[in-house]
């Protein structure tokens, strides 16, 4: 069903891009193009390759908002047309490299010779013009372009032409960069000059890219970028200005300085008082988890801190927590810390699975295999061994419960007391077959509503699911509003009375909350570059959040009175969207099978209606492995001979089977040297044949 609903988005797409790059007889060439949906990671993934083949391989992971606009109506839209731009973008070619791809096929790509940003830019630009999404409208892609303006830290050009940047932005700088380049030049030269921009370069690329320019629109590369920075720092001061000029800005203490990735703060109490608990990423090490104390944070601190430490010394916590879309939480007696890791599985797989950390020991538990397991958050209730986590499933999401059993209070050294989750200990709270995102649930003071953020057909809302213990499938979830906006990482206040989370409703991601007894809306910080992951400490004295800056994401701090006055918020005016009020969702049971084992008979209806009844048919790699799509002409020169000939490889489509071969001829010995080396790799073990030799040939 998924791939039907694949075929229909590729087909519309295939349309659109090559009307607007020219059409196929033009610039490339009518042949099929291989599209391959994977499931075997929890990590959004879209990948293009014209070489050997034209492939588009794409995860039904979606996206999280951290990395992504959240907007769009179809993932597999949004990503089928970004890889697909790759694609008719490098295929491009006219006068002598028309010529040289007919003589050499695959191999000749002259637009992929472009520097990232213009190929990245290009691509997001156009899953923004025909899609109802993208990254050209994304909140937090604004939010890196205003800063760097207002702090004045923009990348180069040099550094934004590659993925290899390693301080912040780091791989994303050409598609920060490069999508706000290429919609400049379509709104002041007109969308027909980004066109021509490549339809220049494909025919001259060893003119370089910045004649190309300088042809296109009569400036050269280093004009339009100073060009392009002056209109954002134009935009984004008259931004700034309404801003101050609105609500004075959000004073707040800076946590960290770790210059790239602070997240999902959470309080922990301490002998020595209340601390917080981060995740940290940097490019220079593992992601880990560390304790900040908000007393000193220049220093992180650390449990096992010896007598002989003056100071508590800043080392990670927890190590190597890997993969960036998971948060944490600690249980209700701050003794253990469960996080989700994203680790391998089976060998082929890249799933999440749950992990315990306890305090006391310093010794970590994996809790789950291949259950593809995050977000997870702890009961309040100390006696209540639960938590409400988020579970992955063909690309959709559903909430479940999953009880932890433990005999002891703390594990020791030797016995792991908390024992491995087996299907048993898991009761789903909802059964979305429809590509429903959820993310971050989080249990009120009281342990009797959930909390979280939810993406459905285009829309990123909080959720409260009033849970019924006596009937746990009646449980009702329903949105606190329904509007554009994208709403994130919902906590509640020690009183259970406000709901805070952030949101981007006013242009800028800032901290907001929500009372439940009277529906009102406040915003709680105004900040000009944007506050993310709110947290109340247990005393409602303070509020942890993670604000951005020019250099990258840091932990951050305001004071708050115990005893919340919303006369001294600002009141928000919300408007609810008529077609995004539905049927009240009711949340039933599903049935507690292994997502690993039951993914193939998951539905995932994405609101794009089916066209096309395709057939459906086994994989023949032969189809493909048969014959060469490219050569590359070679020359030997040996002590008394001189060879010329050439090397390819037949290759499928999906890899299953590769042969790479040579064959050159001596000219002055009158002989043949070929290799061949074939690999099967469709079972295990990989099989491996390799032939090689010199035959001379025969005199005429």
């Amino acid at each position: 069903e998924i791939a039907q609903v694949v075929a229909d988005v590729a087909e519309e797409t295939y349309h659109q891009v090559n009307a607007q790059l020219g059409p196929p007889d033009k610039h490339h060439y009518l042949q099929k193009i291989a599209i391959i949906m994977e499931d075997s990671s929890d990590y959004a993934l879209g990948f293009a390759s014209s070489f050997p083949h034209r492939v588009i391989r794409i995860s039904l992971t979606a996206p999280t908002a951290k990395s992504f606009d959240m907007k769009f109506i179809s993932w597999l839209k949004i990503v089928i047309t970004h890889e697909y731009t790759h694609i008719a973008h490098f295929e491009m070619t006219a006068g002598p490299t028309t010529a040289l791809h007919a003589l050499f096929g695959q191999i000749l790509t002259p637009n992929a010779l472009q520097p990232m940003w213009s190929i990245e830019g290009l691509t997001v630009y156009n899953e923004t013009k025909f899609t109802t999404g993208g990254r050209g409208i994304d909140s937090r892609y604004d939010m890196y372009l205003r800063m760097a303006s207002l702090e004045n830290q923009f990348s180069t050009l040099d550094q934004i032409s590659g993925y290899y940047l390693t301080t912040w932005p780091d791989g994303t700088a050409p598609y920060i960069y490069g999508q706000s380049l290429i919609h400049f030049i379509a709104q002041k030269y007109g969308e027909d000059k980004v066109i021509a921009l490549s339809e220049i370069f494909c025919e001259y690329p060893y003119l370089g890219f910045n004649y190309a320019i300088k042809k296109a629109i009569s400036l050269n590369l280093e004009e339009l970028y100073q060009s392009w920075k002056d209109n954002l720092k134009e935009k984004y001061q008259l931004q700034a200005q309404k801003i101050l000029s609105q609500k004075e800005l959000t004073s707040s203490k800076q946590l960290t300085k770790y210059n790239y990735w602070v997240d999902y703060p959470r309080w922990i109490s301490t002998a020595k008082g209340d601390k917080i608990a981060v995740r940290v990423s940097t490019p220079h090490s593992y992601p880990f988890i560390q304790i900040i104390d908000p007393l000193s944070p220049s220093l992180a601190f650390a449990p096992s801190s010896t007598k002989n430490q003056i100071q508590p010394q800043p080392q990670p916590l927890i190590k190597r927590t890997y993969g960036s879309d998971s948060s944490f939480s600690l249980s209700a007696d701050g003794s253990k810390i469960i996080y989700a890791k994203l680790d391998d599985y089976e060998q082929f797989y890249r799933f999440y699975d749950l992990y315990l950390f306890d305090l006391k020991t310093e010794k970590e538990t994996r809790l789950s295999e291949g259950l593809r397991v995050r977000d997870p958050n702890w009961s309040p209730d100390p006696e209540n061994p639960q938590i409400v986590t988020v579970i992955n499933q063909s690309g959709t999401n559903n909430l479940a419960l999953i009880n932890l059993h433990s005999s002891n209070s703390s594990i020791n050294k030797t016995q792991h007391t908390y024992k491995p989750i087996t299907k048993e200990d898991i009761v789903y709270l909802t059964d979305f077959r429809d590509g429903t995102q959820l993310y971050q649930p989080s249990w009120s003071p009281k342990g009797d509503m959930i909390a979280l953020s939810a993406w459905r057909q285009g829309y990123q809302d909080i959720y409260i699911l009033n849970l019924d213990f006596n009937n746990i499938g009646n449980s009702d979830l329903q949105p606190i509003f329904c509007d554009k906006s994208t709403d994130l990482s919902p906590c509640w206040s020690p009183d259970g009375k406000y709901l805070f989370f952030a949101s981007d409703r006013t242009g800028i991601y800032n901290i907001f909350a929500f009372s439940l007894s009277d529906k009102k809306l406040y915003q709680i910080t105004n900040v000009l570059g944007g506050a993310f992951q709110p947290d109340i400490s247990p005393d409602g004295t303070q509020l942890a959040f993670i604000e951005y800056h020019a250099t990258g994401y840091e932990l951050h701090l305001i004071k708050m009175d115990p005893q919340p006055n919303p006369n001294q918020w600002t009141e928000i005016e919300t408007e609810i969207e008529i077609e995004c009020m539905g049927p009240q969702i009711i949340t039933t049971q599903q049935n507690t099978t292994w997502p690993i084992l039951e993914r193939e008979h998951q539905s995932n209806s994405l609101d794009i209606s089916q066209k096309i009844n395709y057939p459906i048919h086994s994989y023949h790699p032969l189809t493909s492995f048969w014959p060469p799509t490219y050569w590359i002409p070679t020359a030997q020169l040996a002590k008394n001979n001189l060879g010329i000939g050439f090397s390819t490889e037949l290759k499928d489509v999906l890899g299953f089977h590769s042969l790479p071969l040579s064959i050159t001829y001596g000219l002055l010995n009158n002989n043949l040297s070929y290799n061949f080396n074939y690999y099967n790799y469709s079972h295990l073990p990989i099989i491996n044949f390799y032939l090689s030799g010199d035959t001379v040939l025969a005199s005429p």
